[in-house]
């Protein structure tokens, strides 16, 4: 080993398959499950976007899209992309194939992003 060693508080625990961790923890009641619902095209517009299935779907918590997201911070650009913000759901925009149309918070793993239904409109091609 070169240098000194680190003194873990959490070592002996997480060795010894004692340690709690965050996912365990059931303080604030169960973990709740995220589902992304995609742009189903390239570049253009959400035309409409109807969360009214979801929202009667048992189990969901909260769903939310461009007209229900709190305000962000700006986009920032720094060399990598975990230190930086992404602001996502901030307006009708849609700039890649897959990017974030509404987030939905269940209560189980098998809700189907299915059922929030966006339409879009495709840019024309320049």
């Amino acid at each position: 080993m070169i240098g000194s060693g680190i003194d873990r508080v959490d070592g002996p625990l997480k060795v010894t398959g004692r340690a709690v961790y965050s996912y365990e923890r059931q303080d604030a009641g169960s973990a709740l499950y995220g589902v992304i619902t995609g742009a189903s095209i390239g570049k253009g517009r959400i035309v409409s976007i109807d969360t009214s299935d979801a929202e009667k779907a048992p189990g969901v918590v909260l769903v939310m899209t461009h007209l229900s997201a709190p305000k962000q911070g700006p986009f920032v650009n720094k060399p990598t992309i975990f230190d930086r913000p992404h602001p996502e759901l901030v307006s009708d925009k849609v700039e890649y194939f897959g990017q974030p149309v509404a987030f939905v918070s269940v209560i189980s793993s098998d809700f189907s992003a299915t059922n929030v239904h966006c339409r879009a409109s495709p840019e024309p091609e320049a």
